[in-house]
């Protein structure tokens, strides 16, 4: 879940993805990072990183990007549906907008409201 944030706050901050979608798992070493990169893998562990799996579910289920992709979806009914990175991109570029995400702060602000 903590590739979703880093992903979505990339995308709102430098217009383009960071890394491909869809999301696979990457080992530590495959994914060079540019300095600006570096610093938005960094903010995002340092804010997202502290809270466990079911709090940044819980924060995810109430965001629009989750949301769309489960439209049509039963609560527990898996689904194979991909959120797309124009999606996290505009949610992203919204919560920047309101809370600066640029910052640890603003981060900090925007994950407070989500609980």
């Amino acid at each position: 879940m903590l590739l979703y944030y880093i992903q979505g706050n990339y995308a709102a901050i430098y217009d383009k993805p960071l890394f491909d979608a869809p999301f696979v798992p990457l080992k530590e070493s495959a994914l060079p990072l540019t300095p600006e990169a570096k610093e938005v893998v960094d903010r995002v562990l340092d804010t997202f990183g502290m809270y466990s799996g079911k709090v940044l579910e819980s924060i995810t289920h109430k965001e629009t990007p989750w949301l769309d992709a489960r439209k049509g979806f039963l609560p527990d009914e898996t689904s194979h549906a991909e959120i797309s990175l124009d999606a996290m991109k505009d949610y992203f570029k919204k919560v920047d907008e309101k809370y600066n995400i640029r910052t640890e702060d603003g981060l900090r602000k925007y994950i407070g409201k989500m609980l």
